[in-house]
Parts: C-alpha cells; structure tokens; sequence
C-alpha cells in the first residue's frame, strides 16, 4: 500500500513538474522575441467621448455587427454609445479583462453585456488556444484559479504538447528562434481602439447577401445557476460600472436553444430584452447565426433604445424623452 501512495505521489510530482516547466516556457516565449500567434484582429470599437456618460456594449463580433452605433449616438450630449468586443475564440475572462482594464470601467458609467450564448458554458471561460496563451500572464492564471477553480484545472489539463494549437504555437516559436528573425506576426492588441466610422462590406449595407441557415448552427449551452453566478459575481467584483445584461441576437431558424437553458440565463443574469424580441429571420441576418445586416441592426438598436427607456437610469436623465421623440 505504502509502494502504491509512494508512485502516485511521484508521478503527481513527474506531472506537476512537467506542467510548471510548460508554463514557464509559454510566459518566456510571451516575452521574448519569438512569440509566434496568428495574425490576430481585436474588433475596433465604435463611439466617441463627446458625453460625460458612456454607455458601452460588451460582447464578441455580435456586438459590432448587431447595433447601428451611428444612431445610438445621434444624441451626444445624452451619451456616447461605444462597442468593446473580441473575438469568441479568445474566451470570456479576456473579453471581459479587456474592458476591466480599460478607461471607460468608471462607476458613472454604463455596460451592456451582450455576449454570444456559447461564453455562458463553463468551457469557455478560458479556452486553450493561441490567444489565451499570448494574452494571459502568471497573474491571470491566479485569478482564474481563485475566481473558477473548477475551470482553471480544466484548463491547464489541456494545456499538453499533444494538444495540436499548443504544439503549432511552440513549433512557430522554435521555427523564428532557429531562423533569429523574431516573429513577423501581428500582436493582438488588446488596447481600446475608436473608431467613430466603421466600416462594413456593401452585402452588408444593403442587405443584400442572403443568408444561409445550414452554414452555421448554433447548439444548446452546457451552462448552470451555480457557475452564472459566479460570473455575475466576478463580474460585479470587477467592473465599477452599472452593469445590465442582454440577451443577443440570433437567427430564429438555426439554433437549438433550449427553453432551460433561456430560462437558467434569464433567471440569473435579468436581462433588460426578452427572448422573443432577439430572435431574426433570415432577411435580417447577415454571415453568422448572430450577426445582424445593417436592417437587422436598427431593430436591434431600437430595441436596446426601448429598453433603456424603460429602465429610467439615474445617468440617462434625459434618455426616455428622447427615445420618445425619436418614435
């Protein structure tokens, strides 16, 4: 018995070595110049600073392409109405560090949170690809530990040179350190970018492009009470802004959503839209179950204006006039 506990206890030791020398590895690459990544593109964000509030909408792509920031913010001396987003691959603890570590996470401010419903499963807090290797550093891992410790160990359990992306991302490192060329890839910048004007392809401008139901398809989410309120939790603990939830906008024919799983998000987080009102036909969907065209994106948008108006918030004093006058 004794000669059993003693091999457990030195392959937990093999093991716990092994992962330490890994990630010590990963955070000198991070800091060398052989980091190797793709060619990574953050979403720019949308807005200006014209009002002394700021309303911001934080999500993934959704949130760009799922709101007409040039009629939200027709009324700046109201608010300024920005977008802060990233890419779903990069996970929720980077969409959401984005936005902590920025200037506009300041209490008389507000957040819109409008993310994809897949950030809701527990799996991707923190996903094991190139971008969470590049993005997060020994500080990050202690608060996902501390905050989702049930997450990080999932994390770090497939963080293994057998993982394909974590062997690509060492082969590209080794690959710039052999040629001693550095890496010639973009770093993605997680530093808030305005842009006031964005910019959209005509197919999406006129609404022309039809969109396929059978391109993607959007399952039913792993979620839970338990793990929504941990991040409703994190959340709270880490954005000094009133914050309000929003459910997102998808293509009604192509998901398989569950009546649960709507009901477990909306029992927790409260979101200030219903269900019903986000669901769109394909008419008004663009390249993706939850990207919106640009007609999509004014229902949208004068959805998210309703819904604020009703909320009558101390910081928008001015905001259900105005709705009402823009009706």
């Amino acid at each position: 018995m004794k000669r059993v506990a003693k091999n457990l206890l030195l392959i937990g030791a093999i093991y716990f070595t092994y992962k330490v020398a890994l990630f010590g590895i990963i955070f000198y690459i991070n800091n060398s110049s052989y980091q190797y990544f793709d060619d990574f593109k953050m979403e720019e964000n949308y807005g200006n600073d014209m009002s002394s509030t700021q309303v911001i909408v934080l999500g993934c792509s959704n949130s760009r392409y799922n709101f007409d920031y040039k009629l939200l913010n027709q009324k700046p001396n109201v608010c300024s109405v920005h977008s802060v987003s990233t890419k779903a691959t990069y996970g929720l603890y980077i969409t959401l560090k984005k936005f902590i570590n920025s200037k506009w996470n300041q209490k008389e401010n507000i957040v819109i949170v409008d993310l994809p419903y897949s950030l809701y499963s527990r799996d991707q807090f923190v996903l094991p690809t190139k971008e969470t290797l590049v993005h997060l550093s020994a500080d990050d891992y202690w608060k996902v530990a501390k905050s989702f410790p049930r997450t990080f160990f999932s994390y770090t359990s497939q963080i293994s040179l057998f993982n394909p992306i974590i062997s690509d991302y060492f082969k590209g490192a080794i690959k710039n350190a052999v040629s001693g060329k550095g890496s010639d890839a973009t770093y993605a910048d997680l530093s808030l970018k305005v842009n006031s004007n964005p910019s959209f392809k005509p197919d999406y401008i006129n609404s022309s492009a039809p969109y396929n139901s059978k391109m993607h398809f959007i399952r039913d989410v792993d979620t839970n009470t338990g793990y929504l309120e941990d991040i409703k939790s994190y959340i709270a603990n880490n954005i000094k802004c009133k914050v309000y939830f929003s459910l997102p906008a998808i293509n009604k024919d192509n998901n398989s959503l569950s009546n649960s799983t709507i009901n477990t998000i909306s029992s927790v987080l409260k979101p200030i839209n219903n269900f019903k009102n986000t669901q769109f036909s394909n008419e008004y969907v663009y390249d993706q179950w939850y990207h919106l065209n640009k007609r999509g994106a004014e229902i949208n948008t004068q959805n998210l204006l309703k819904a604020l108006s009703g909320l009558r918030i101390s910081q928008l004093p001015n905001f259900e006039t105005v709705v009402q006058n823009e009706n």
